[in-house]
């Protein structure tokens, strides 16, 4: 068990650190240099090393910082022993414990205020709304792996996969409403992102505190009619709550198309061209749309997703050219080459492809991360301009060769 090296429970015993009077200093649960020394113990005491399996974590351990943005060796955490003041995680609900899928979806919400990879304790760490958090990504499991095998233990023990990823089930759960009847009856959006989605899922007792602010409790009104549609998705695929949202909304009648869309339309026979497919008698919230929201609308439309294995969702790029469909419009009418696509920039990917966060799509198991819709890069309008002007040239060397070199 080479992980929790470090915890709350360490708070105010020196003993527990190398060299902290406090007792009470933030260091990684999962330090590489402390992993090696608990090994030793044990191949010192005459273990053979392949009968050892090395433990690892799919969970990051965190500290609440004394002094937000100190987290060195000698910064200090807050709490006591038995009381973290860490942030617990919307599933996992424990303060100073994160599981590495919760920790996913705060790198991929862009909450953190800094992700990077500590070369000292050799683990990757988050800072985000005054704590910190230390934890393994699966490159850095690899890496490990490649150390133990080197070094003939007989392999490593992860604890555990069923916090490593969301999974379908988690995507499409939505919680049963209390007995008592009392709950949340009233929402509001935490961000533009969800349209009204909060405002209607709150007022029936659905209110998901990552994206929702439940502003009144109360009892419980009677669920709409179901309108048995078919399954839905948000176009965010990653998010799980926005997810959870769409299924709960759009089954009871309100189904924002910019937000949430349907996976597997109905087999039955085509609406003719211009019907509303909305059923009769659904609840809807007309939605109020303002500058910010027009645009965050803008900005999410601008959303992609990029696939490890090089594939690229068709309708995805559909996407992209929606949201590029003006600039691509203004080239078209100047005469000029355009260019539309899906790129990634993150923090994260600084170390090159593996340390970019990918996340497995719950629907087919691919691993995908989020992008940025690109539109008219000069770039490439240059390279495409320049490859079709050079082209006669090649075409004419080629002729050249033909004609002068027969065999």
């Amino acid at each position: 068990m080479t992980y929790d090296l470090h915890g709350q429970w360490d708070y105010g015993n020196p003993n527990a650190f190398d060299e902290c009077p406090s007792g009470k200093c933030i260091r990684s649960h999962v330090n590489m240099t402390e992993t090696k020394n608990s090994l030793s113990m044990i191949t010192k005491a005459g273990v053979d090393n392949n009968k050892v399996f090395v433990g690892e974590s799919s969970y990051g351990r965190s500290f609440h910082m004394a002094k937000d943005g100190c987290y060195g060796p000698m910064c200090e955490f807050t709490g006591s022993r038995t009381e973290s003041d860490a942030k617990p995680g919307r599933c996992t609900k424990t303060s100073g414990y994160l599981a590495n899928a919760e920790i996913n979806e705060i790198l991929l919400s862009g909450k953190m205020s800094k992700a990077f990879y500590d070369k000292n304790s050799q683990s990757n760490v988050i800072l985000y709304e005054g704590n910190y958090v230390s934890y393994m990504t699966p490159q850095t499991k690899n890496s490990r792996r490649d150390v133990w095998r080197n070094l003939n233990f007989a392999g490593s023990i992860d604890w555990a996969v069923d916090l490593q990823d969301f999974t379908k089930t988690d995507f499409e759960a939505i919680p049963e409403r209390p007995k008592s009847g009392e709950s949340c009856i009233e929402g509001d959006e935490l961000t533009p992102d969800t349209e009204d989605l909060c405002n209607f899922s709150c007022k029936y007792g659905f209110c998901p505190e990552s994206l929702c602010k439940c502003t009144g409790k109360g009892k419980l009104r009677d669920l709409p009619s179901t309108t048995n549609r078919d399954n839905v998705e948000a176009y965010d695929v990653l998010s799980v709550d926005m997810n959870r949202l769409c299924k709960f909304a759009c089954k009871y009648g309100y189904c924002p198309p910019e937000i949430c869309q349907i996976v597997n339309p109905s087999t039955g026979e085509e609406e003719e061209e211009g019907e509303d497919d909305r059923v009769p008698g659904v609840v809807t919230v007309p939605p109020d749309y303002d500058e910010d929201s027009i645009k965050n609308r803008d900005k999410n439309d601008k959303q992609c997703y990029i696939y490890k294995d090089g594939y690229q969702e068709p309708n995805q790029l559909e996407g992209c050219k929606k949201a590029c469909q003006e600039t691509l419009d203004e080239a078209a009418e100047e005469g000029r080459t355009s260019n539309y696509g899906c790129i990634l920039w993150s923090p994260q990917s600084k170390g090159g492809r593996g340390s970019i966060p990918w996340r497995r799509l719950p629907s087919s198991g691919s691993l995908i991360t989020g992008g940025q819709c690109s539109c008219d890069n000069w770039l490439l309008n240059d390279m495409v301009d320049t490859f079709i002007e050079a082209l006669p040239a090649i075409a004419q060397v080629r002729c050249v060769i033909l004609r002068c070199c027969p065999y």
